[in-house]
């Protein structure tokens, strides 16, 4: 006898189902960690009561929240209200050294809507992001310095990733590195702490310069780095060999891509040298991160995007580079070596 499926069983595929749960696991990761719940587990499990308590939470609610995110390894559930911490939440502590507990709370907070009116951008080609709020993300950080913050503490995050290129790449011809829209410099301090010969420049807009300078002092690292503050669109400083450009042109449409790097192109003169970081896309080998990053982009910002080597290639040329290299040091990202000529 011949069986037929019926039409709702593909809805109860696993597929499908890992499908459903992955939006809710994202979201309770995020609102736990907002209510500081890893935090509150350091010292030893807890009752959902004691929790509710210090967090202000209903305490059925956030029983049901917790019972959830045992099931994903978020919380261990010693017994029917009482939950310990697990090596996953304690990841995503507020003093613990990995810093991606930024990045949950701005990406699962306000890009969350932007998901929500996906459906906006795939229709008009426009950010969701500035459907939703009103304004772009960079006028929105400017407004609402918490989430200043937790961008640039998100940003930051990604530097420690990217830490491989300075283990590996050659700086030796170099004498200045100057990281354009580098945040607080993370990535630039692990360069100079790792190439003690090497001299930098550090250029943000003024509120990110201004919180950089704490961590430079912290690291005796003033007398080997100026800290610029400016605008990259306007002007780029100029004095240095290489200029890294880190996370930075996947926010950007192809015109102010060109803008930025004819900037850096200018300020370094014929010979210098820019690092490009970031996801590259590959029809050959696709990735479904770099993909899922290219859909936030395309939430978040207007023309902005992930791109294949060929692209950056032509962005290279329209701004007076030529691409030497496209070298992958990891599983997501890729360093792409542009020569000013």
């Amino acid at each position: 006898m011949e069986v037929t499926q019926s039409p709702s069983s593909s809805l109860f595929s696993p597929t499908i189902l890992d499908m459903f749960r992955s939006i809710f696991a994202a979201k309770t990761v995020q609102i736990a960690v907002s209510y500081n719940i890893p935090d509150l587990l350091q010292d030893g499990p807890k009752s959902v009561a004691e929790l509710a308590k210090a967090t202000g939470t209903h305490e059925d609610s956030l029983y049901r929240l917790l019972r959830m995110l045992s099931t994903i390894g978020f919380v261990e559930r010693l017994e029917e209200k009482r939950f310990a911490e697990t090596p996953l939440s304690h990841s995503l502590c507020s003093n613990e050294s990995n810093p991606l507990r930024s990045f949950v709370l701005w990406l699962f907070d306000h890009c969350w809507s932007s998901v929500g009116a996906l459906a906006h951008s795939v229709k008009t080609g426009q950010p969701s992001f500035e459907y939703v709020h009103g304004m772009d993300i960079w006028q929105w950080n400017a407004t609402h310095p918490e989430d200043q913050a937790l961008f640039n503490q998100a940003m930051a995050s990604f530097s420690r990733f990217d830490e491989q290129i300075v283990l590996t790449h050659d700086f030796s011809s170099a004498r200045v590195v100057a990281d354009i829209g580098g945040g607080y410099g993370v990535f630039l301090r692990a360069i100079l702490k790792a190439h003690p010969m090497l001299k930098g420049i550090l250029y943000d807009i003024s509120p990110v310069i201004d919180e950089a300078k704490e961590y430079f002092a912290g690291e005796q690292l003033e007398a080997r780095c100026q800290l610029l503050a400016g605008d990259f669109l306007v002007a780029i400083p100029t004095g240095a060999d290489i200029y890294i450009l880190k996370h930075v042109l996947h926010n950007w449409n192809d015109q102010d891509c060109i803008r930025i790097l004819s900037n850096c192109r200018a300020a370094g003169g014929v010979g210098s040298r820019i690092f490009i970081v970031e996801q590259v896309l590959s029809f050959e080998k696709p990735l479904e991160d770099v993909f899922v990053s290219d859909m936030v982009m395309l939430m978040v910002l207007k023309g902005a995007r992930e791109r294949s080597a060929d692209e950056y290639k032509t962005l290279l040329e329209a701004a007076g580079f030529m691409l030497k290299q496209v070298v992958p040091f990891n599983e997501m990202y890729s360093l792409i070596e542009g020569i000013a000529i």
